[in-house]
């Protein structure tokens, strides 16, 4: 059984079947407690479905900006076709509602269908298992990277600043040098350029640490961005070898069905002529018993 929920309801849904908010994906044990209720669960897996055509609010936009998936399928096998049969006739028409004390309930809507493109097939499930898997190498190679990166960026960002810091410092004992040898009157009237110059050290400091986070979130957009294009397409070419492959296996059986009815129609001819012969046969010998047969007879006759 296919279960999807619906978009424009803010990834309701999927926060309700997620562990917390930083890692928006379903559970599955969630997604198991949910729906065993009308058998016993087999395999449950669990595919995003945000689509282009469904980013109709800014909010479902910005979701789908960080890569975040605000609507799911979530593929349920049963033991048996019972439950699955119990499943799609409890579920149809329903909506999922979540509810907790001394608050209103709240609804997400959802479409219940079967499996239409294989998905849970153990070829497949196998198949995305190891895909998972390489992306989950993929995404730790590239997050390491990206931390090394960011890491040289921080030790640029503070070594400028430092060395801003040690040029400034520089110039302040400068001046302290010269107004130590112009004298107590010039010291007080340089004392406000040490405070200003103390300020700018500090709304320096800030602007790095403003440039670094805007830098960090822009990378961190982009570096979702890609993944979720790399996954799409990867589920589309998944999707496509297995239609090519049921479409070769359709083949097959067409050419194995039409040899089994040549093969029958051949037999039949076979059986038909067999027979016809047996009965050609079978005439002859009447004929030939009943010539034998006339010929006794008239013997007799002759003899009376």
């Amino acid at each position: 059984a296919v279960v999807s929920t619906q978009s424009g309801h803010y990834g309701r849904a999927t926060k309700w079947f997620s562990l917390d908010s930083n890692n928006p994906k379903p559970c599955e044990r969630f997604l198991k407690d949910a729906l065993a209720v009308y058998g016993t669960i087999r395999k449950v897996d669990y595919e995003d479905c945000v689509e282009d055509g469904e980013l109709g609010d800014d909010i479902t936009s910005l979701g789908n900006q960080f890569g975040i998936p605000l609507t799911f399928n979530a593929y349920i096998q049963y033991q048996n076709y019972a439950h699955f049969k119990a499943a799609m006739s409890g579920l149809k028409g329903k909506q999922l509602m979540r509810l907790f004390p001394g608050q209103k309930p709240t609804f997400s809507p959802f479409v219940v269908d079967y499996d239409r493109t294989g998905f849970m097939t153990d070829k497949t499930h196998k198949m995305r298992k190891l895909e998972r898997e390489r992306l989950a190498e993929e995404a730790k190679r590239k997050h390491e990277a990206y931390m090394r990166q960011q890491n040289e960026l921080m030790k640029q960002q503070i070594e400028k600043r430092q060395k801003k810091k040690r040029k400034l410092e520089e110039k302040k004992m400068e001046e302290s040098r010269r107004r130590s040898s112009k004298g107590p009157k010039k010291k007080k009237k340089k004392s406000g350029i040490d405070k200003s110059e103390i300020k700018q050290i500090e709304s320096l400091e800030d602007e790095c640490k403003q440039v670094a986070a805007k830098l960090l979130k822009g990378i961190l957009i982009r570096v979702a961005a890609v993944e979720r294009e790399r996954l799409l397409k990867q589920r589309e070419d998944v999707l496509k070898r297995y239609s090519e492959h049921k479409k070769r296996q359709e083949e097959e059986q067409k050419v194995l069905e039409e040899d089994k009815a040549k093969n029958i129609e051949a037999m039949r001819a076979r059986e038909k002529e067999l027979k016809d012969r047996l009965m050609k046969k079978f005439k002859q010998f009447e004929e030939k018993k009943q010539k034998t047969h006339d010929k006794i007879q008239k013997k007799k006759h002759i003899i009376i």
